[in-house]
């Protein structure tokens, strides 16, 4: 009898230990799951931000590269014919 007492207080301890494993588990996978639900949403908040960031940039780099009043070929013809001279010789002599 005493045999068997002791016997079934073991199968209560190991169910114990069964159930605190399972909680372990359980709550493991449930910070794991929560991280990398907030790592893709960091994530997907950076990518915005950089393609905002991206758009903001070469907007005004287009205004720099463009010029904000209309420019035609007359203006230009105005000044005369471009005439390119060439570069005046320089000699560099050691004395």
């Amino acid at each position: 009898m005493l045999a068997t007492h002791k016997m079934n207080s073991c199968h209560g301890a190991a169910l114990v230990e069964v159930l605190i494993a399972s909680v372990f588990f359980v709550s493991t996978a449930a910070f794991i799951l929560q991280s990398h639900t907030q790592t893709q949403l960091l994530f997907h908040a950076l990518k915005r931000k950089e393609i905002a960031y991206q758009e903001h940039t070469d907007k005004k780099n287009n205004v720099l590269v463009h010029a904000n009043y209309e420019q035609h070929w007359e203006d230009i013809n105005r000044f005369g014919e471009l005439v390119v001279k060439p570069a005046p010789s320089t000699s560099f002599t050691t004395k």
